[in-house]
């Protein structure tokens, strides 16, 4: 029989433990004998440290080895009392007669955790803490090993026990002598906390593994009156909206009487005659006397349509009453006429004047040679109405819809419904977005110049009308052009045919909408323009094309564009958005669209800037019962309330409002403090009252920066001319700086007017300038005029 062949293998589940920690010794036994048992045998584990102490010498008696067999053994050895060092297990397999027929040894290390060789406390100051009160938990942790600690990460946690979520964790590194021990505290709001059990906990790590050390568990209970608040310079851009009259009748002149004075006195008996003219210079009635013969009111020739009374006469002056029909129906002259010398006579007229309904003159106001000196108006059928073609849906319904819309969205907003309304509104510089719907109310020149630059100048625009813009300017702010040929619009345009019918509109992704088809619910001519510098974001479909076409243009029908322009943004839409908005119902899709450009369009920087306006925002969130609220606003050193919402009621700056249980609402005002003091502040003061009698009083502050200074119109001139300086082959450059020398001068000579419309094409050839520097000289200069403008 041949000796028997053995193999032992000593293992552990690790190459290094921590003290305190148990060490899994795996042992393997295997009889690797090709024909020979072995039967008895005896196995030996010993464990001893580097220096030869044992730590583990056990003995296991096996009644044999079977030929091929394998044996495993398992010891778990305890490392809680040992010391720190370098270890060896050896296990070695003999027979009956002791020999040694295979041995094998293993080597692992022991260490002492930091995280087990501390221990600590954690304690609420409070078992029971009302909801939105601080609460401190205090920590301690002490070494109670002999050995110091270096770099033991430390993590503090406040968690919802009940509902088994940490909501905050703040971790530090410590270092601890033998016996050495540190204590910290954690000071926070439970404002937001859940009404459950709530606990700060303490934990230490090491190497990714932790261990917790302790725990203190408290209350969060509801308060009698819980509120949170919070003051901040936050909303939307102010917003100035152009819409045609709501009303399907108008006011309109019943009577007016006209003063004018003669050049020299007259004599007492010069013949004066007074008549009305209309357009082609017929004339409609006449009325004439001398200053010596007058008596009473002259209307011998009483007419219906057009008639003229003379209300007074005397060598100075002439006064007459305008009555009629005819007032309303195109331009009519009134003329006074007397002899001078011989054949040569003297005229006092009004010149061609009309009186359209809904636009009339104001007392005091010039008529040529005449002054209104008395008026009398009346409610009349619009046009529309007249013939029979009221707005479908009617201009009320549009602006019901209109009021609701922009109150829900948080708007503050002034809606005019005037040319002269629009441009006092946008050269008060308080708004900081425009949205045009009248397509009744064209813009004039010098108006679609001004908002021109004030987009420029990082407001913005919504076209939305219905119709395509008449000004140039206006085009050049969307990047937009007709889109049709100017004979062909013309052509058609006699025979009713202009522009062009479309089933709807399919929408790209765009930052106004995702993809998707809009039907149009109104059947009506719909105005055609090409995108030019604009980014298309809807096209036409289902289009009905009488126009002719532009050749240079593509046959696409661009019905929705966007664009950036200079530091502000820009939105036409070709079609009625408002009147479609009211006509789909329920749908909201066409609201949606307005809602997304008012969004796009919105100024980017609404507080560093000139003549700010601050959108303020006090936030009310009530966690507690239904409370009686009385919120107030202050500016610390005064100002200009420019509009809240809701609107107050008490005060400019107070509202008095119910707020339910776990109910929210924000307060919006839009303010211009004043900073004469170098500096103001907002101070909010909200007291919450129950029927009961108790109450709670939060108080906010919050300072407000002034925005930059403007540049002067001189300052913007200089730096103008300076870059010409430096190009003196750029023609736009020299004409904006030579424009600006005009400019300044007429306003230092009072003609503020006159400067402005200078600065205003100073800024148009600011904008075909090559300079590198163009766009912010014009930048410059819209503010300048933006200040000339207030």
């Amino acid at each position: 029989m041949s000796s028997p062949v053995a193999t032992v293998g000593v293992g552990t589940d690790k190459a290094s433990y921590y003290l305190g920690d148990k060490a899994v010794i795996e042992n393997t036994l295997l009889n690797s004998s090709s024909g020979t048992l072995i039967q008895p045998a005896n196995y030996r584990l010993v464990v001893s440290d580097e220096s030869g102490d044992v730590l583990l010498n056990k003995e296991y008696v096996l009644a044999g080895l079977a030929i091929g067999q394998v044996v495993q053994l398992y010891e778990n050895l305890s490392l809680e009392d040992v010391t720190a060092g370098n270890y060896e297990a050896v296990g070695t397999l003999t027979d009956d007669d002791g020999d040694v027929l295979a041995s094998h040894r293993q080597a692992f290390t022991v260490s002492i955790s930091s995280i087990r060789a501390v221990e600590g406390e954690v304690q609420a100051r409070a078992a029971n803490v009302y909801q939105g009160d601080p609460q401190t938990c205090d920590f301690t942790l002490r070494n109670i090993s002999s050995e110091a600690i270096q770099n033991l990460t430390v993590i503090n946690t406040r968690l919802d026990v009940d509902n088994q979520g940490e909501l905050h964790r703040d971790t530090r590194t410590v270092s601890l002598q033998p016996g050495g021990t540190i204590t910290f505290s954690d000071v926070f709001g439970t404002a937001g906390f859940n009404l459950t059990r709530h606990a700060c906990a303490l934990q230490v790590e090491e190497n990714g593994e932790q261990r917790d050390i302790d725990n203190a568990v408290f209350q969060i209970e509801e308060p009698p009156i819980s509120l949170q608040t919070t003051l901040s310079v936050s909303g939307k851009s102010r917003l100035l909206v152009l819409a045609d009259k709501p009303q399907d009748t108008c006011t309109a002149v019943d009577w007016l009487t006209l003063r004018a004075e003669f050049p020299k006195p007259l004599s007492a008996s010069t013949l004066v005659s007074v008549k009305a003219l209309n357009s082609l210079f017929f004339t409609l009635d006449l009325e004439a006397s001398t200053p010596q013969a007058f008596t009473d009111l002259l209307d011998s020739n009483i007419r219906a349509d057009m008639n003229v009374a003379v209300t007074s006469l005397t060598r100075e002056a002439v006064e007459v009453r305008v009555s009629g029909s005819a007032l309303l129906s195109g331009k009519h002259n009134i003329v006074a006429k007397y002899p001078i010398f011989l054949f040569l006579q003297g005229k006092l007229e009004t010149g061609l004047t009309g009186f359209k309904c809904g636009y009339f003159p104001a007392l005091g106001q010039k008529l040529g040679d005449f002054e209104v000196v008395d008026i009398n108006v009346a409610e009349r059928q619009s046009a529309s109405h007249a013939q029979g073609h009221p707005e479908t849906p009617s201009l009320v319904e549009q602006q019901q819809w209109l009021d609701a819309f922009l109150m829900e969205n948080g708007y503050s907003y002034t809606l005019v419904d005037s040319l002269d309304g629009f441009r006092d509104a946008l050269l008060s510089g308080n708004y900081q977005q425009y949205l045009l719907l009248a397509d009744r109310v064209p813009l004039g020149h010098w108006t679609a110049k001004q908002l021109r630059e004030a987009v420029n100048r990082g407001d913005g625009l919504v076209y939305a009308a219905g119709d395509r813009p008449r000004t140039l300017p206006l085009y050049q702010t969307l990047g937009v052009h007709p889109h049709e040929s100017l004979l062909g619009n013309y052509l058609f345009s006699l025979l009713g045919w202009d522009g062009h019918r479309a089933d709807g509109v399919e929408f790209m992704q765009s930052p106004l909408s995702e993809p998707t088809y809009l039907p149009l619910a109104l059947d009506r001519r719909l105005p055609r323009i090409h995108h030019h510098q604009a980014n298309v974001a809807a096209l036409y479909q289902g289009v009905s094309d009488h126009s002719l076409q532009c050749l240079a243009y593509s046959s696409e029908h661009d019905a929705v564009t966007y664009r950036d322009y200079g530091e502000g943004r820009a939105v036409y839409v070709g079609y009625d958005l408002l009147a479609e908005a009211v006509a789909e119902g329920g749908s909201e899709h066409h609201a949606g669209l307005l809602s997304r450009a008012l969004e796009y369009t919105t100024a980017e920087n609404l507080i560093n800037r000139p003549g700010t306006v601050f959108p303020v925002t006090l936030s009310l969130q009530n966690t507690g019962p239904a409370v009686d609220v009385q919120a107030d606003l202050a500016m610390s050193s005064g100002g200009d309330v420019l509009n809240t919402l809701p609107a107050t009621q008490n005060g400019p700056l107070s509202w008095q409002l119910a707020l339910g249980e776990a109910e929210q609402r924000n307060l919006h005002a839009w303010l211009v403090p004043n900073f004469s003091q170098g500096s103001a502040a907002l101070s909010a003061e909200v007291t919450a009252s129950l029927g009961s009698g108790a109450s709670l009083t939060l108080s906010e502050m919050l300072p407000l920066q002034e925005g930059p200074d403007t540049q002067t119109l001189m300052e913007v001139t200089q730096a103008v001319q300076a870059a010409y300086g430096q190009s003196l082959l750029d023609l736009k450059l020299k004409k904006a700086a030579l424009l600006l020398e005009m400019a300044v001068v007429a306003n230092n000579h009072g003609h503020e007017a006159l400067a402005i419309k200078k600065a205003l094409k100073a800024t148009s050839a600011l904008a075909g300038s090559s300079h590198p520097d163009a766009p912010s000289l014009r930048v410059d200069l819209d503010w300048a005029i933006w200040a000339l403008n207030r």
